[in-house]
């Protein structure tokens, strides 16, 4: 009698845990539900209006980029982007003077005219991932003993080296 007792106790103490635990979890489901919808009916939902920030536009600069770290600052030139500078808009000659400061040396300058060529957003996201890839060019793929302008860690079909990275012919090709 007493074995049967024991078994009967802790089923009892398993069925009452498990409904305390359905329990929880219901409460917590119609808590949702009650706290938006019971409380609206009957009422107009009146949605205020949020403002959305504008995300300023992005240039690499030179002072920015210590400590292998590459972060982006506002660019207040948008107002001069149709002037022209030589064969670039304003707007890209600063860019490719600012990527030219943060180059430096480095085998990366040889296609700094090419990334200022593209927009704002691409120049600043091709010298940030050149940055961590490669270090601005310092260490990328090689073949045959020629630079293959992969400073990005491209791993492509086209001409590849040993390694798998793709090897370009030209700074004009990789960008």
């Amino acid at each position: 009698m007493k074995k049967k007792n024991i078994k009967n106790k802790k089923s009892y103490a398993r069925l009452v845990g498990l409904i305390f635990l359905v329990a929880i979890a219901v409460s917590f489901v119609f808590h949702q539900y009650y706290t938006t919808d019971v409380l609206n009916k009957g009422k107009e939902i009146k949605v205020s209006h949020i403002k959305q920030k504008k995300l300023f536009k992005i240039a690499p600069k030179e002072e920015i980029m210590s400590n292998n770290v590459l972060r982006c600052e506002p660019s207040n030139i948008s107002s001069n982007k149709n002037r022209l500078a030589g064969k670039y808009s304003l707007n890209q000659f600063l860019i490719k003077r600012n990527i030219e400061k943060l180059v430096g040396n480095k085998p990366m300058k040889n296609m700094v005219g090419e990334i200022a060529s593209r927009n704002l957003e691409t120049a600043s996201y091709l010298v940030a991932i050149a940055k961590h890839e490669s270090n601005l060019g310092k260490f990328s793929p090689k073949k045959d003993g020629k630079d293959c302008f992969n400073y990005w860690g491209f791993r492509g079909s086209y001409n590849k080296t040993k390694s798998g990275y793709s090897c370009f012919d030209s700074p004009e090709q990789a960008v």
